[in-house]
């Protein structure tokens, strides 16, 4: 059985590694001996890599060729649905799996993806609650489920990324009826023994994808990590320990990036003032907004409009910033 896997661009690098852990425990017969029973590959443009949004990039095995070489195709993206945005190739590589029946997978905003190209219209698609009704009004004509960690609807299925592993385990079983025994009953055993992502979050009394939903909603408020964790009924250790287990970050330097991607986007795409940019991104002032920004990018907000710098500066000086404003008010 062949699993394709396309990668939006920021996508969550921890749903494609539980993904790719289900696959990998059954290939392993548990006593050593490795089977082929499951084989994976990343779709993409050769030669060009794909970058998760820990920072890790991935450089893709095959182009977008034929659809009938996989039994099922596995769409992961972000947090947000313009982290769905893929190239043309890539959504006629889609739109004909589809048209061959071929089992499609939309997790996270890869569920924007099947969405966007209608193949959800008149389906049921797995949502955060937080996002239920932002979904809708983009997409009325899907019908959404937030009561479920993933929603299986014919060759369709869609899950916010809550329960990534269950959902691969789940998925292996109801699509393959014809695996061999001793590979169902692997199955069975890792689903039984695996710790969900869900249940990892429960560990912290919140879910990260309603987090970052928050903040996502809220880049306009300057707000603390104590009054972000007072407003989701948590507590900053909380919210530390859910971030730095599921991405690697603090809270606050995820929000800090997303508001400076969005920042950074208004100044090339807009000519809003940057004194207006920097309070609907959550800042103070400006010239708090052009010291956090310079330290980021290397440059100010006025050269970046000026000159449309790329981002790539940012993503080279986030790692050196993350600790030092890890705790500051954002």
């Amino acid at each position: 059985m062949s699993v394709a896997f396309i990668l939006c661009e920021n996508f969550i690098f921890k749903y494609f590694s539980d993904f790719i852990n289900v696959l990998n425990q059954i290939n392993n017969d548990g006593i050593g001996k490795k089977t082929n029973d499951f084989s994976w590959s990343v779709l993409g443009e050769k030669n060009k890599p794909i970058r998760s949004s820990c920072h890790i990039d991935l450089l893709p095995r095959n182009d977008f060729e034929r659809p009938d070489d996989y039994d099922c195709i596995v769409i992961i993206g972000g947090t947000t649905p313009s982290t769905g945005d893929l190239g043309e190739k890539a959504a006629q590589f889609i739109t004909e799996a589809h048209q061959a029946k071929i089992p499609l997978v939309g997790i996270a905003s890869g569920r924007h993806v099947l969405a966007s190209h209608n193949l959800l219209d008149g389906r049921k698609c797995a949502v955060d609650a937080l996002c239920e009704l932002k979904f809708r009004s983009i997409y009325p004509e899907i019908e959404t489920v937030s009561y479920e960690p993933f929603v299986v609807d014919s060759q369709l299925v869609t899950c916010p990324g809550d329960d990534v592993l269950n959902l691969a385990s789940t998925l292996m079983r109801q699509y393959f009826d014809d695996l061999p025994e001793q590979t169902r009953q692997r199955m069975e055993t890792r689903k039984n023994a695996g710790i969900s992502s869900a249940e990892c979050e429960a560990k912290y009394n919140i879910d990260i994808n309603q987090v970052i939903e928050f903040m996502e909603n809220n880049l306009s408020v300057p707000m603390s990590m104590k009054e972000l964790a007072e407003q989701l009924d948590t507590s900053p250790s909380q919210l530390d320990g859910l971030f730095m287990s599921n991405m690697g970050m603090t809270p606050s330097f995820v929000w800090r990036k997303l508001r400076l991607e969005r920042a950074y986007w208004l100044l090339v795409n807009t000519q809003q003032k940057i004194t207006d940019i920097a309070l609907e991104c959550g800042y103070y002032d400006s010239a708090h907004f052009n010291k956090v920004f310079k330290s980021s990018f290397s440059v100010s907000p006025k050269i970046v409009r000026r000159e449309g710098v790329s981002l790539t500066g940012f993503h080279q000086h986030q790692h050196q910033h993350q600790h030092q404003h890890a705790h500051s008010t954002m």
